[in-house]
């Protein structure tokens, strides 16, 4: 087990020891190397590669305890994830086609909540790309869906 979840552990446990009937709330996705592995495979289909997995923990603890650029730079990670080429090849994402904008809404859905979006959001995510152009915003939407984040615990 990596150092950052048995620190993690401890510390859960010293605060269930000390106040009885507590429930934590915790969420897998604030570990750092299940954040990276979780993106490969939710956009890639694949486990990261060593160096993907290292080099994308030491990217994310950069950070230390400062949670505003953790979720920076985790956004920041799944973007890059989300545009690299091999995603975009897997996915048939075309930049500049007709319905880049549409394919790329529906993949957020299929990618990140495995599912298929329900109309009213898919038209709410679609009409923000659309007016503002920010792939990143809706890429955030997602990630801090409470939908996306009760996957893995507590939203």
């Amino acid at each position: 087990m990596h150092r950052s979840c048995v620190r993690l552990l401890q510390v859960l446990i010293a605060a269930a020891s000390l106040t009885p009937g507590l429930a934590l709330a915790w969420n897998a996705l604030d570990d750092n190397f299940f954040y990276v592995q979780t993106i490969y495979w939710d956009l890639l289909n694949r486990a990261p590669t060593r160096d993907e997995l290292y080099g994308g923990f030491d990217y994310l603890e950069a950070c230390g305890s400062d949670t505003s650029c953790q979720r920076a730079r985790q956004l920041y990670m799944a973007q890059s994830v989300f545009d690299s080429p091999e995603h975009y090849n897997a996915q048939g994402l075309i930049p500049g086609h007709p319905q880049f904008q549409e394919v790329y809404v529906w993949r957020c859905y299929t990618g990140f909540l495995k599912r298929q979006p329900e109309s009213t959001g898919f038209n709410f995510w679609l009409t923000y790309l659309q007016t503002t152009n920010n792939y990143g915003g809706v890429i955030n939407g997602f990630l801090n869906s409470t939908e996306y984040r009760g996957h893995f615990g507590d939203p």
